[in-house]
């Protein structure tokens, strides 16, 4: 799972700084292993050291990587983590990749596309609904979200007035 982006170098002993995803997100600071995808081709990288840089940004030391050149290699490298080292989410929570491919239909069982996006309005996070000639915005709300089943790839929700029009 993605939590963040390496953005540049730090020091010169091969550190660096990678700006999560989720600015609150602590993962990046707990995981032993990391693994940085750049292009097609994602390696593993043991974790050495954390430590906050405030403003969700980490400064990581990997093993293997032991100069300023090659840190800088990493830059723009999407880090990604292993779906077991993620906490469980919490009640009426859910990892914001598992909404993404999933069908979103309404309770009286209409179709209305797929989740191609999530993202964050800081009232709450919304769903990116595609179906086919246009977007759907979704609000991920107690009143909208009726069910999540991610086993079957499903949304369901109850449309608030407007929301279809």
């Amino acid at each position: 799972m993605r939590i963040g982006v390496v953005t540049r170098a730090h020091g010169l002993r091969g550190a660096v700084i990678v700006r999560a995803d989720d600015p609150a997100s602590v993962t990046a600071q707990t995981v032993r292993e990391i693994y940085l995808r750049q292009g097609a081709s994602v390696s593993p990288y043991a974790v050495q050291q954390a430590t906050p840089q405030g403003r969700g940004k980490v400064r990581l030391a990997l093993d293997g990587v032991d100069s300023r050149e090659k840190a800088d290699a990493l830059r723009d490298a999407i880090v990604l983590v292993a779906e077991s080292d993620l906490p469980p989410p919490a009640a009426n929570e859910f990892y914001a990749y598992r909404a993404i491919g999933c069908s979103v239909v309404t309770v009286e069982g209409r179709l209305l596309g797929a989740v191609t996006e999530v993202f964050a309005t800081g009232a709450n996070d919304v769903l990116v609904v595609q179906d086919g000639t246009g977007e759907i915005l979704v609000p991920v709300t107690a009143e909208v979200i009726k069910r999540l089943d991610f086993a079957a790839g499903r949304i369901t929700i109850a449309p608030v007035p407007g929301l279809l029009d």
